[in-house]
């Protein structure tokens, strides 16, 4: 744990140095994006709806990033450093997904995530479930809102394992349509899912953890930032109400970014 904690503190003073660097990258160089016509085949891979619906990101603003979360495993990202595509809605990659993506590949027993079938919620650039089936899950399924999908696709399918991942839309405040069609996962993962901007759907995201923690052995595992610790307390509040329960597994040095585990309670 304190490893993990020491190299999100690493990570941040990085990104600090090279975030200019980063966001004038270009398709021309090498060393930022691979070559163009492997992005374009990706663009091509996309579901027609999703193009239909939504604009696909613009090339030029892609920057790849490589998230080391430990020796042996490196995931790429393709980030819009710009923001600028689907209003800046999962389009970089957050310090607490990193975190977690950590705790995963290096605390997390790894009979834990072998074979199992994971759900990431609010995947944004899929950092988690690309970790997770590189790690052994026998499929994850990365959903999201319908805006942040074409860029979301567009990572998940650049991963060696693409095909153990799917890509799925997931409205929060649907969770009846969810609960009808209602499929078991071991695990579910999510990072930065709730803050003060979107605190109207935290009602629904705290009753799709009990409809996905139904009593099982399932559990889930949220990574977030602290930004306002007496308004975010109403969340937790929220997910005791429906009779889950919830421990924190670790805290960052500067005590800012946490991980929970949630569980459904058992009587």
């Amino acid at each position: 744990m304190v490893d993990a904690v020491r190299l999100i503190s690493t990570l941040r003073r990085k990104e600090q140095q090279s975030v200019k660097a980063a966001a004038a990258a270009t398709l021309e160089d090498s060393c930022k994006i691979g070559k163009e016509e492997e992005v374009e085949e990706l663009t091509r891979r996309l579901p027609a709806h999703l193009t239909a619906s939504h604009q696909a990101p613009s090339l030029s603003l892609l920057v790849e990033r490589n998230v080391q979360v430990n020796d042996a495993l490196c995931v790429k990202l393709l980030e819009d450093t710009s923001s600028v595509f689907a209003a800046g809605n999962g389009s970089t990659q957050w310090d607490c997904g990193i975190l977690l993506a950590n705790y995963l590949a290096n605390t997390m027993p790894l009979e834990a995530i072998r074979g199992k079938r994971v759900l990431e919620l609010g995947a944004g650039l899929g950092l988690l479930s690309k970790c997770l089936v590189q790690l052994g899950a026998a499929r994850c399924v990365a959903t999201e809102r319908a805006l942040a999908m074409p860029l979301l696709q567009i990572n998940c399918s650049s991963n060696s394992s693409s095909s153990l991942i799917e890509v799925r839309e997931l409205d929060w405040c649907s969770w009846s349509a969810l609960e009808a069609q209602y499929e078991e996962f071991d695990l579910i993962v999510g990072s930065d899912l709730f803050f003060n901007s979107n605190y109207d759907v935290w009602n629904d995201l705290a009753h799709l953890f009990r409809v996905l923690l139904k009593p099982t052995d399932a559990f889930a595992l949220l990574a977030s930032e602290q930004r306002d610790e007496v308004k975010e307390r109403e969340f937790f509040v929220l997910l005791t109400e429906r009779g889950l329960e919830f421990e924190t597994l670790l805290t960052s040095e500067d005590k800012t970014l946490f991980i929970y585990k949630i569980t459904a309670r058992h009587v």
